[in-house]
């Protein structure tokens, strides 16, 4: 009888964080490794699983079919390991860390690691401050936050790098408004990045547009866009069944690439603030919730 296949810790590790950064060289200087280094544990993890689980494409690393299902066991074994590190440290975090995200994210992505993080130390308090992502920044540069999970602007490379996230352009998947002459637009109030950057496309374009629906929920936009009232400008991620993207070939300007970082204040070396970075650094790529506008 044959040996079973071990998958090693630090192997998955570095699949994940490739797969998240979407990028080799990204993913190594984020684990302190060289390039070559990281391509040859992917390389082994496909000699081990016997499939290919890589594809390089125009706008990155993305996981193909076999890749996406591993990354779900990567990120639920990665957290266990880390889970039990800390049971049988015997050192109980307790104390409270004031964390900072945009509205959305905590009910998609944070919905779940919270509750993990809670089970994990049930003697630290999480307090969570929603709002704008420029606006936690400076709340978190104040002292008034230990953590902040927000977007940062294209060529912003502070904080920690979490995830990067394709913007799109999203109508309806029949009956859609994106013929209409001004165009109707569902979009994040003011100081949303993905309103800027959405604008800013269109007027380089020169194409005359309206805002038709605005709202601070991502529910509230995705409904916008489903019903056929307005096109929307969202994360890839969150596109909808009844939705369908809107590329250059319908006339649509291209949209920058976002990124997810995670900013520690000057508090957050405390070991509350400590094991709760980590809990989102681990958790956030294999986590089954969609990334949400900032």
């Amino acid at each position: 009888m044959s040996e079973p296949v071990l998958l090693e810790l630090s192997l998955l590790q570095s699949f994940q964080v490739v797969i998240n950064l979407k990028s080799f060289t990204l993913a190594a200087e984020r684990l302190g490794r060289t390039q070559a280094a990281i391509s040859m544990q992917i390389k082994r993890l496909e000699e081990l699983s016997g499939m290919e689980l890589v594809q390089r494409k125009k706008r990155g690393v993305e996981p193909t079919l076999a890749g996406e299902k591993l990354l779900r066991h990567a990120a639920r074994m990665l957290r266990q390991n880390q889970e039990a590190l800390h049971q049988l440290s015997g050192q109980e975090a307790r104390g409270m860390v004031r964390l900072g995200t945009p509205a959305d994210y905590a009910t998609s992505f944070l919905s779940g690691a919270l509750p993990r993080f809670a089970r994990s130390f049930p003697l630290v308090q999480v307090r969570v401050r929603c709002d704008w992502s420029q606006e936690l920044r400076k709340l978190l540069d104040q002292g008034e936050l230990d953590l902040a999970l927000v977007t940062r602007p294209p060529g912003d490379k502070s904080g920690e790098l979490v995830r990067r996230e394709r913007l799109a352009w999203a109508t309806a998947m029949r009956n859609g408004p994106e013929e209409r002459d001004p165009l109707p637009l569902a979009l994040f109030p003011l100081g949303c990045l993905f309103r800027s950057l959405a604008l800013a496309a269109l007027q380089d374009q020169g194409r005359s547009h309206l805002l038709a629906y605005e709202s601070p929920s991502l529910s509230g936009l995705q409904a916008a866009v489903t019903s056929g009232m307005a096109v929307g400008v969202l994360a890839q991620g969150t596109l909808l069944p009844g939705m369908r993207e809107l590329d250059e070939r319908r006339g649509f300007p291209a949209l920058p690439e976002v990124e997810v970082a995670l900013h520690r204040g000057a508090a957050a070396q405390s070991p509350p603030a400590a094991r709760l970075a980590e809990y989102i650094m681990a958790g956030f790529p294999g986590d089954d919730s969609p990334i949400a506008p900032a």
